[in-house]
């Protein structure tokens, strides 16, 4: 009887301990050992192990459906060091990376469906830096478009492409500002525009060209001020000559384009919706005929 009781007393003995080691805290407030918390539903939110307050090796945090959500690996050596991978409510990776001291350091990816990547961008604690690519998620390793950061402004080229490949327009910036040669594309390869920009605003020669490589308008610039204008007053007229008399109901008065003439050969759309996509060039050509 003795035996049992003293095995009873050292059962109880070691469930105290294993219930204290679980969720504890010491007395300066600091997480110890095995933690683990759940939602209201009973679902595991957050498990893990921790010294002095700092997780030490893998903590797993959950969304209420039970599913992973994070995944946080520390370094052993250094604790502000985490590799992270983070995951959606129905367990699909959504993006992977790692922290430094809390910031985004080095390579981060983003995925679609079935892991694809469909982003990548680098960070140097916190700031983006260098390459980053957005991929077409039609075609296996396409990029949509290429940039360049430094300090997390923009800076170097930019390049946006086709689903096939081709460039659709390329652009430079330097310090955050537009600054350098700017060329738009059709969706053959010809050249839709082209020119250049100084500290954001448009400077030097602009062209533009139709889809059959025929020179649209000529436009002069300084410091984004229109200096040719009695050339870009004819041209004005050749094309409501050609283009907009006897189309009844569109037709505008082109004094209201001084300041913007991209809006009036273009009409509404931003200079990225300027290069038409590969449809509306077939679109154009039956319409022709």
């Amino acid at each position: 009887m003795k035996k049992i009781a003293v095995l009873f007393v050292m059962f109880i003995a070691a469930f105290s301990v294993n219930a204290q080691t679980l969720n504890y805290m010491d007395a300066n407030g600091k997480k110890q050992g095995k933690w683990l918390v759940k939602y209201p539903n009973g679902n595991i939110k957050m498990e893990g192990y921790f010294k002095n307050n700092t997780p030490v090796g893998t903590l797993k945090k959950y969304h209420e459906n039970g599913m992973l959500k994070f995944e946080m690996i520390y370094d052993t050596k250094d604790t502000n060091s985490v590799q992270v991978s983070m995951y959606d409510v129905s367990g699909e990776l959504s993006a992977k990376g790692a922290y430094y001291a809390k910031k985004k350091n080095g390579l981060w990816q983003y995925y679609g469906e079935k892991d694809k990547v469909i982003m990548e961008e680098t960070y140097n604690h916190g700031m983006l830096d260098g390459k980053s690519v957005v991929y077409w998620q039609t075609q296996e390793n396409q990029p949509m478009e290429i940039k360049n950061w430094k300090d997390s402004l923009k800076d170097g080229e930019w390049i946006w492409f086709y689903e096939d490949g081709k460039i659709r327009q390329k652009a430079k910036y330097k310090e955050d500002k537009l600054d350098g040669e700017f060329k738009v594309f059709f969706s053959d390869g010809l050249c839709h525009i082209d020119g250049k920009y100084s500290e954001n605003v448009r400077d030097g020669l602009w062209q533009y060209f139709k889809e059959d490589g025929s020179l649209q308008i000529r436009i002069e610039y300084n410091k984004g001020k229109i200096v040719n204008e009695d050339e870009y007053e004819r041209m004005e007229t050749k094309m409501i000559d050609e283009e907009i008399l006897g189309q009844e109901g569109k037709h505008v008065d082109p004094q209201d384009y001084l300041d913007n003439p991209e809006a009036y050969i273009f009409g509404s759309q931003s200079v990225e919706e300027q290069a038409p996509a590969p449809k509306a060039k077939k679109n154009k050509e039956k319409k022709k005929k």
